[in-house]
């Protein structure tokens, strides 16, 4: 069955490729390699921009995972035994036991799921503050963006409206109670309005020397950053 549920996963993003793997104690030494590789890639950047890069990699496939095996197969995964693949410091490609799929209706499926992602987040998070303390505001956000930025990637494939989205959001915030830790905002663009990210937390890229807050950055004012996003939007239409 989770083979299944990989291959469906796979389909929407082929980048997320997992592999069935026998049960494994969890795995506890991912933050401290990723906080090592950006420490050396960036050590200009300083200790939050390491934490939040490494944070951004520990979560990324995880919260990806999650909602999409909601949405392809009505599957909550137990991350319990979640291993990552991670090389020069990028995630990509993990295993998880075949025991660690869970069949439901939809509306069922979405707490169980968003349950799961929650308690992997504390684990890796308490591993990571060991040995930098990250803000736990901070990492609960970027959680939170990576699992709309994977809502905003179903709609394109499901060919959801806005207000389907914004469903869709409303109920994994509410699950995972983190409903001030970031959302959605709907930008006018010619005779649409095209959904973006409303961060609340930073992922600190404007700390790499010569580089700048991303478009969707809360650093930025609300106008100029709606400026930027339709300018990004304009340019990839």
């Amino acid at each position: 069955m989770l083979q299944s549920v990989l291959d469906q996963v796979a389909v929407l993003l082929p980048a997320l490729q997992g592999q069935l793997a026998a049960p494994r104690n969890q795995q506890n030494d991912l933050p401290a390699e990723l906080l090592t590789h950006w420490q050396a890639a960036q050590p200009q950047a300083g200790k939050l921009y390491w934490c939040a890069r490494s944070w951004g990699m520990l979560m990324w496939q995880p919260a990806y995972l999650t909602v999409f095996a909601v949405y392809a197969s009505r599957t909550a995964l137990d991350l319990s035994g979640f291993w990552q693949d991670a090389q020069v410091g990028i995630t990509q490609g993990f295993t998880l036991p075949e025991e660690a799929a869970y069949r439901g209706a939809q509306h069922e499926i979405i707490p169980a799921a968003a349950q799961f992602l929650l308690d992997y987040h504390q684990r890796q998070y308490a591993q990571l503050n060991t040995i930098y303390a990250y803000s736990a505001k901070q990492a609960a956000c970027m959680t939170v963006d990576c699992v709309l930025a994977a809502l905003l990637h179903a709609q394109q494939h499901y060919a959801w409206s806005n207000s389907e989205l914004a469903a869709h959001s409303e109920a994994w915030l509410e699950a995972l109670q983190w409903t001030r830790h970031g959302n959605l905002m709907f930008i006018p663009l010619h005779e649409n309005e095209i959904a973006a990210l409303n961060r609340q937390g930073c992922c600190q890229h404007f700390r790499i020397p010569g580089e700048e807050a991303c478009s969707t950055c809360p650093r930025w004012p609300m106008p100029i950053r709606v400026e930027k996003i339709k300018s990004e939007l304009t340019i990839t239409e």
